[in-house]
């Protein structure tokens, strides 16, 4: 008779061969979802970054021409947040903007994972737009840049009306990001598969 742990094994490496299969099978149509998000996180990407760099410009015109106080100084810190709402923007590239070159130039025989893993990337940003590590990045902004007009400035009335205006911008940003792949992605099965360990196998994955 084989020892337990021997005679454990078959069934163990069976059960393994037939759920990695159907685990790892990619959803269909992964491609095509692809293109047809592309173009929506563009508009939304390029949109909110393209007013943000319009307000900052605006901002500083303003900051540069007036030189009364109550103007300048609010214009300064409305310049200062709407380049850090570009930047933060910008830099957080929604992946399956670039990554529908890289599905379309795919091998045929590689277009549906490769795109899989684009809208997985996708996902995960999409979530964090609309954490609360969004909602309490901007509130931190806007409030920092309030207090910094009420006590330094000695400008109240524009800092409570800075924090307004910021915070439902803001919020705004939050409400209209895309989150259609990442509502998608958490209907998919987990992605598993086994990778060599020290002493056997390890299972891994994206869950």
């Amino acid at each position: 008779m084989l020892p337990r742990p021997l005679w454990l094994a078959p069934p163990l490496l069976a059960a393994l061969a037939a759920v990695a299969p159907a685990a790892r099978a990619e959803p269909p149509l992964a491609s095509e979802m692809v293109a047809r998000e592309a173009p929506r996180a563009r508009l939304w990407w390029l949109g909110w970054s393209a007013g943000f760099a319009a307000v900052a410009s605006a901002e500083s015109v303003v900051a540069w021409a007036r030189t009364e106080h109550e103007l300048r100084a609010p214009a300064q810190v409305g310049t200062v947040t709407a380049l850090i709402g570009v930047v933060s923007t910008l830099v957080l590239v929604p992946p399956v903007v670039p990554g529908a070159a890289t599905v379309a130039a795919a091998p045929p025989a590689e277009r549906e994972r490769v795109a899989a893993q684009v809208l997985r990337d996708e996902a995960e940003i999409e979530a964090l737009g609309r954490s609360w590590l969004a909602h309490a990045g901007a509130f931190a902004v806007n409030a920092s840049a309030a207090a910094w007009l009420a006590w330094h400035e000695d400008l109240p009335a524009q800092a409570a009306a800075g924090l307004a205006v910021g915070v439902l911008v803001a919020e705004t940003k939050i409400a209209t990001q895309p989150v259609a792949v990442r509502d998608a992605v958490a209907g998919w099965p987990p992605q598993v598969a086994l990778a060599p360990f020290p002493l056997g196998v390890a299972v891994v994955g994206a869950f």
